[in-house]
């Protein structure tokens, strides 16, 4: 399981912590494993905690018209967390589900969001929302200018290479904004000669 100075260490590679920050993220957090299937935050919750995953992989998705659509997919050294609901405080819309087993930390969020210690976390609560929104627009541009081939040449490039590899196809579809019939004809269409 990973130790909370191991939070620290990965924290440290986006943003400055001084001592007395790394000390309360230690204090805040607390070591999780998480088993594939299970949900990290399910819709109708109101964001105060957010999972750092040290390593695995999750979807977030949402519900429309009763069919899953992906939204991210995401995997090792990353934030995981339902963002507009953090940002609002309101009930979430998304679901997040893990693809895989997940070790990581649960860290409350609760000593961030209080008025009086909120500045000392804003460049935390930063660097969560750019990584959260370059992932969003990624997948928006692709999805608004590319053709289903491009789209699926453009994530095979440009995302992690645990994500590329070891995502079902159907969830990939999902996120591709394709059939899963149509992803399999892609990618043995770039297969053959």
């Amino acid at each position: 399981m990973p130790t909370p100075a191991a939070l620290v260490a990965a924290l440290r590679r986006y943003l400055p912590l001084d001592e007395a920050q790394a000390g309360e993220l230690q204090r805040m957090s607390r070591p999780a494993r998480v088993l594939r299937g299970e949900h990290l935050f399910r819709p109708d919750e109101v964001c105060r905690r957010l999972f750092f995953m040290a390593r695995g992989l999750v979807r977030s998705y949402y519900l429309f018209d009763d069919k899953e659509v992906n939204l991210r997919l995401i995997c090792d050294g990353s934030a995981v967390l339902p963002l507009t609901s953090l940002i609002t405080q309101q009930p979430a819309q998304e679901h997040i589900q893990c693809l895989a087993d997940c070790e990581g930390w649960w860290l409350s969020l609760e000593g961030m969001l209080r008025p009086d210690t909120a500045a000392a976390w804003e460049p935390l609560r930063r660097v969560l929302a750019e990584r959260h929104y370059l992932s969003m627009e990624r997948r928006l541009l692709t999805i608004q200018y590319k053709s289903a081939a491009q789209r699926w040449r453009y994530f095979c490039q440009t995302m992690e290479p645990r994500i590329v590899a070891e995502t079902p196809a159907l969830h990939v579809a999902s996120y591709l904004g394709v059939t899963p019939e149509s992803l399999s004809r892609i990618k043995h269409g770039l297969a053959a000669p």
